[in-house]
């Protein structure tokens, strides 16, 4: 099973309720890295390319593109970084980082349904609920990655990537799976959310129900949700209120207090 903690902002008015109203509808929220609270999440550290690495590739370019070619050779001189050269840089690492923003949108879930520190975060200190989704449910999904620093790619190895996606016959050493790797990685200080995530791509994204810079909204079958779990402090009017209005047959289980943390138990309705 996978699970998605969710807290609940509007408890004075809770048919107004971000949470509450996409549990209801089967709303999945994919959110850009721009949207993450931490800063370093997703976060992938440009290597700037060499003199001879610029070189490498205009010898690739070939005569395939002379006004290519030679902007590129205006960007350096002998052994040297020109102005413009190192304009570009600057410039590109800018681009490279815009596509990541723009290009990969993530619903992010978690293997526990008992962690203590999750409900404290996500799930509103227990006040909120949290939805447990069945295996069968998603595809391509994959387990974040935890290092102790940011991931690396090198910005030629990008730009070769780049420019064969447009026809170039350049030889190319980075793959979808490498960029796919990089955006998944998270220090080990989470390694307790025991996190994966899915990624929003084609027909996804074409079917969106919303979308801005920082999310995606997707609707999904209700048949995937094998329950609800109501925090430890989940008011019972919000119970009731889950129960009496949600659109659909689901079961409810109930977080409760052990000596030694959390387990969850059926929810006598």
């Amino acid at each position: 099973m996978f699970y998605k903690y969710q807290m609940i902002k509007n408890t004075k008015d809770l048919s107004s309720d971000t949470r509450i109203n996409g549990l209801f509808n089967c709303h999945a929220v994919f959110s850009s890295r721009i949207n993450f609270n931490d800063p370093l999440d997703s976060k992938i550290v440009f290597v700037e390319p060499t003199v001879s690495e610029i070189k490498e590739f205009v010898n690739e370019i070939g005569k395939q593109n002379l006004n290519l070619r030679y902007e590129f050779e205006s960007y350096y001189n002998g052994n040297n970084f020109t102005a413009k050269g190192l304009t570009f840089i600057a410039d590109y690492e800018i681009h490279l980082n815009k596509f990541f923003d723009e290009e990969y949108f993530f619903y992010c879930v978690s293997k526990n349904d008992t962690s203590n520190l999750m409900w404290s975060h996500y799930g509103n200190s227990h006040y909120g609920f949290c939805i447990e989704f069945k295996d069968s449910s998603f595809r391509d999904i994959d387990k974040v990655i935890y290092k102790d620093k940011s991931p690396s790619l090198k910005m030629i190895d990008c730009l070769r990537a780049e420019f064969k996606g447009k026809g170039f016959n350049i030889a190319c050493n980075i793959n979808e799976n490498e960029l796919w790797e990089s955006v998944r990685t998270k220090y080990d200080e989470w390694v307790y959310e025991e996190e994966y995530r899915i990624h929003a791509r084609d027909e996804m994204i074409e079917n969106a129900i919303e979308k801005n810079d920082k999310f995606l909204k997707i609707k999904y079958n209700s048949e995937n949700i094998e329950s609800i779990i109501f925090g430890l402090r989940m008011p019972e009017k919000v119970k009731k209120y889950i129960i009496d209005n949600i659109p659909y047959d689901v079961k409810f289980k109930q977080s409760t207090l052990t000596d030694n943390g959390f387990i969850n138990i059926d929810y006598e309705t």
